[in-house]
């Protein structure tokens, strides 16, 4: 992919599973956005990606 590819955890993927996800898509070469924006720029257009972190995370019960 000439721009990589991108992804953030959804809310589902925190109630416990949040590190073997994580593990399983940085090990496929899946960049993870988590609070982070990323600029792509393809043929002159700007393109913003954003990763938004689960901002509930702190309410759920911990591993």
């Amino acid at each position: 992919m000439p721009y990589g590819v991108y992804a953030t955890l959804g809310n589902h993927d925190l109630y416990g599973h949040e590190q073997p996800i994580v593990q399983a898509l940085r090990a496929a070469g899946v960049q993870l956005l988590n609070d982070e924006v990323i600029r792509l720029t393809h043929q002159g257009q700007v393109l913003w990606l954003m990763g938004r972190f689960d901002n509930h995370k702190r309410q759920r019960v911990h591993d």
